[in-house]
């Protein structure tokens, strides 16, 4: 008995060997590991950028449609400038709130900033973690906040 137990052992290690190596190589495939990502680049490093999207491919409106993208000297989308004692608004999350394909003056921050009459500044950074958007709380968006004015 102890013989037939140790040769299943023998097939049952050498199957599961042959079906990790069959899914590491899908997932080494179909993963995009070696991509260009430019998501790679946000979100302290992507500054002074302007980007335009064609999003006809991604509406049902009909027609041709673009989209600028802009992220100012701090990486911020264009906002409304405080006064030095003025209140602004951080806006912090994923893809909802970068907005890529969104053109700058149609994102959720400026409709918004228009209704209350104060900065709302766009942090968003598409595909972070929300680990990642305490580092670009503490790395980026504090380049440019006072802490010591910040209400929570």
């Amino acid at each position: 008995m102890g013989l037939l137990h140790a040769k299943l052992v023998r097939i049952a290690g050498f199957n599961l060997l042959i079906l990790g190596a069959f899914l590491v190589s899908i997932d080494l495939l179909l993963g995009k590991y070696f991509s260009n990502s430019p998501a790679f680049g946000i979100p302290a490093a992507q500054v002074d950028v302007k980007n335009t999207y064609e999003t006809s491919n991604i509406e049902s409106t009909g027609g041709r449609h673009i989209a600028i993208y802009t992220r100012d000297h701090d990486g911020y989308r264009p906002y409304k400038v405080a006064l030095p004692n003025n209140k602004l608004i951080l806006t912090v999350g994923g893809s909802t709130t970068d907005q890529r394909w969104v053109d700058d003056h149609l994102t959720w921050q400026r409709k918004l900033e228009n209704k209350l009459g104060i900065p709302v500044l766009n942090g968003g950074v598409d595909g972070q973690s929300s680990f990642g958007h305490l580092l670009s709380i503490e790395n980026w968006h504090s380049k440019l906040l006072n802490p010591n004015r910040v209400e929570k």
